[in-house]
């Protein structure tokens, strides 16, 4: 959880997780999976992977005084994104219902997404 290390610097505002479900499926075999990425006017039409798309350098980490990395919020979306995934394959992809559990998870990940946005902060605001 803590650290200075510079590893998961690179974090998803919109969950690498929810992009993979895009993914291109005419993407050719040996290729790594990729979504389109369009500027707002539907212009300049190009490929990128989940992994690389819609990220922040360290954008729910939080920088203590020593120079010590707490990585809590990042591990605590990467929790609930691994939960999702889970539910979408095993309830979305096959139409079946949600327990009451997995619906709170649903939820939560919507909320959660609604606000990692950068539109739904402001420009000096960071999680």
């Amino acid at each position: 959880m803590y650290g200075k290390g510079k590893g998961h610097k690179k974090q998803h505002y919109v969950p690498a997780c929810y992009l993979k479900a895009w993914c291109d499926p005419a993407c050719p075999a040996g290729h790594e999976p990729y979504v389109w990425i369009f500027d707002k006017d539907g212009s300049n039409p190009r490929r990128r992977a989940p992994s690389n798309t819609f990220t922040e350098t360290d954008l729910y980490t939080i920088e203590k005084a020593d120079g010590t990395r707490d990585l809590r919020l990042e591990q605590g979306l990467s929790e609930l994104e691994t939960h999702f995934t889970r539910i979408r394959n095993s309830r979305f992809k096959f139409r079946r219902d949600l327990s009451p559990e997995e619906h709170v998870y649903i939820c939560v990940f919507l909320a959660a997404a609604q606000f990692r946005t950068p539109s739904s902060r402001t420009p000096k605001t960071r999680l």
